[in-house]
């Protein structure tokens, strides 16, 4: 591989990974993480992308693995926390899910029918609902 092609690859890299490091950075901020975490964060990818631009990508690339990844852990580790829902959260969707799927009356008559006359009343009703 000839030495342009090399740096445009790296500098794509670098890109890349900015790019990554950015969208965890929005992340953090909607989930409320450290402002003044965040804010470094910040200006290190700055420091970054200005690097690769200058075509400094050996000095980028060591900067990504030794300042900007290093700062992106906690940030990550708070944005994840932000959008995974609890546990408890999803297993009452689950269950709520599977109630609305059955009917606790399956001596209806017209069990496939929506209830029906055998569940006590009119077509299209439920007693379990």
């Amino acid at each position: 591989m000839t030495l342009p092609l090399l740096c445009f690859v790296q500098t794509g890299l670098v890109k890349a990974a900015a790019a990554s490091v950015h969208d965890v950075l929005d992340a953090a901020r909607q989930a409320g993480g450290d402002q003044r975490e965040l804010d470094g964060l910040a200006a290190s990818l700055a420091q970054l992308l200005e690097m690769a631009e200058q075509g400094r990508v050996a000095q980028a690339l060591r900067h990504l693995a030794t300042e900007v990844l290093p700062q992106a852990a906690q940030p990550a580790a708070v944005a994840v926390q932000h959008l995974t829902p609890a546990p408890e959260a999803a297993q009452l969707e689950l269950a709520q899910a599977a109630a609305a799927r059955s009917c606790a009356y399956l001596c209806c008559a017209n069990l496939g029918g929506e209830g029906g006359p055998a569940a006590g009343q009119g077509v299209g009703s439920m007693r379990c609902r």
